[in-house]
């Protein structure tokens, strides 16, 4: 095995996902909307004749199935690399766990467009709405990426009548690769995430937190009601235990990545990897090539070697919390540029809130809707978080920690047990959640920035940075400093995003609730 060459940490992977609403009419219609609009895609009458014979909900995807080809053909004929289906079969000689990187390469490597169901409008008139998906592949996050990612949104835009809801989002996904991350990022990434969750639903609608698919792991997760890491020690019952002790646990310097485990969780492999966990045992597992059992042949090239600055099961991260002279001593954080909208005051809410949300999705849906998971009645707190996800013996189980309901709004799905196991294709990554659906170019880039960004910096920042950063958060959600988002995006370095993210704000403090703290 050979060490890695790289000088420094390659760029994060990015991928994103747009929902978003398409404006159409059956032909033969009038089109009264202003000239200034991009045209209404006019559906042909056969197409209406026949989604008219399949029912509702069928007759609707069919509808939005045409819908998504004429899109797919306008991102062709622009030099788009479009997927040619939804799930196209990868070739055979890509079969079996050696080739497992270049499946998970191949399935990402193009855009995708679908319909999508849960993306919904009601009818106005003669005007139709149809929900869809855009996804584009993966990328590593350079401005020339993203500047493409730019260019297709405003392609369609320019060429299709679209909207956006409360039914949209937008998903950003972060990852290492094909590699999928270690131990050691993920509980830097979820425990930063934690602490900052308040602090960057800043950027989001209010209403975004009662949502189900987007549930807040700092106010509804396990964690936040109570689970502790302890209890998540073993893994469940219908996993393999190897998961806990194999694959999802730390990497050490000189080791192969995840992905590596995943490919080699064998018998003989396994059994020599517990020999380097023993007491008294830390030197990195490595095994040669010629040692590995056929056809379990394959070894990729070693992860990054930045300092494992805050490995360590239940350090007192409160008593290391570290504060530099970033703060004044009016209480207020000394921003790096000078800033046009005073500070925004971090909002919190209580199960009261979820009574009143629900109260008005009553009188608005016209019957009660199912309840949102529950609330925890008390913040156990940022550093309470913090220990029980350093805690963690494995990535399965910090991803059992922040379980809330059907979806968390920092989601590590793909590091559950049955999905290290048997979820090989699935993209390894850490998706955010939170953001509506937007379609407006710039704010899709620049937020995709802000997840790449903050990931970066939660998984290669120094302890001292780290923990600052942290206890930034901390104090500015509990009102014992003015910090904002807008702050925590200048401190970590993402200067531009910040300037847009301070734009978004002061666009949106009326219709958002905002309130302003005393300057």
């Amino acid at each position: 095995m050979n060490p890695s060459a790289e000088s420094r940490p390659p760029l994060l992977s990015c991928g994103i996902e747009m929902e978003f609403l398409v404006q159409y009419m059956i032909e033969g219609g009038q089109d009264h909307s202003s000239e200034d609009l991009p045209p209404v895609t006019m559906v042909p009458g056969y197409i209406k004749d026949r989604a008219s014979t399949m029912g509702e909900y069928m007759g609707n995807n069919f509808i939005a199935n045409h819908i998504r080809a004429m899109i797919r053909q306008t991102l062709r004929d622009a030099g788009v690399a479009v997927e040619k289906g939804l799930n196209p079969p990868v070739d055979d000689k890509y079969a079996g766990f050696e080739n497992l990187p270049v499946r998970r390469a191949l399935r990402f490597k193009d855009w995708v467009i679908k319909s999508d169901s849960t993306v919904t409008k009601p009818s106005e008139g003669a005007y139709h709405y149809a929900g869809m998906e855009l996804t584009t592949p993966s990328l590593d996050g350079t401005d020339a990426n993203l500047a493409m990612v730019q260019s297709v949104i405003n392609l369609l835009n320019a060429n299709y009548r679209i909207t956006v809801n409360a039914s949209c989002g937008l998903h950003v996904h972060v990852g290492n690769g094909v590699r999928g991350f270690d131990l050691r990022n993920m509980r830097r990434m979820t425990g930063f995430f934690y602490a900052a969750d308040r602090t960057l639903a800043m950027l989001h609608p209010p209403l975004r937190r009662f949502s189900r698919w987007v549930l807040s792991i700092r106010d509804r997760s396990e964690l936040a009601c109570g689970m502790t890491a302890a209890q998540r020690a073993k893994p469940p019952d219908y996993c393999d235990p190897h998961c806990h002790d194999f694959i999802a646990v730390d990497v050490r310097h000189g080791e192969q990545p995840v992905i590596w485990r995943q490919m080699n969780n064998v018998k003989a492999v396994t059994e020599a990897f517990a020999e380097t966990r023993k007491p008294g045992r830390y030197e990195p597992f490595q095994m040669l090539r010629t040692e590995l059992p056929a056809p379990y042949r394959y070894n990729v090239a070693n992860e990054s070697q930045e300092a494992r600055a805050l490995d360590g099961h239940g350090a007192d991260v409160r008593r290391r919390a570290a504060m530099a002279d970033t703060i004044s001593d009016e209480g207020k954080y000394n921003s790096s540029r000078p800033r046009s909208l005073p500070r925004i005051a971090v909002r919190t809410f209580t199960p009261e809130d979820d009574e009143k949300f629900l109260e008005a999705e009553t009188k608005k849906l016209g019957y009660e809707p199912a309840p949102l998971a529950d609330m925890a009645e008390v913040d156990l707190g940022t550093y309470h978080g913090l220990a029980e996800i350093f805690s963690a013996v494995s990535t399965c189980a910090i991803q059992q920690l922040l379980i809330a309901s059907l979806r968390p709004n920092y989601n590590i799905e793909p590091y559950a047990c049955e999905m290290l196991e048997f979820g090989e294709d699935q993209a390894p990554t850490l998706e955010f959640r939170e953001a509506t659906g937007s379609m407006d170019a710039r704010w899709v880039v620049a937020w995709a920035k802000i997840c790449c960004g903050l990931a970066t910096w939660a998984t290669h920042a120094s302890a001292s940075e780290y923990l600052r950063v942290i206890a930034h958060c901390d104090r500015g959600q509990r009102g014992e400093i003015e910090y904002d988002v807008v702050d925590l995006l200048d401190e970590v370095g993402l200067i531009a995003e910040s300037q847009v993210a301070e734009e978004r704000l002061r666009d949106n403090v009326e219709s958002w609730g905002l309130r302003f703290l005393k300057e």
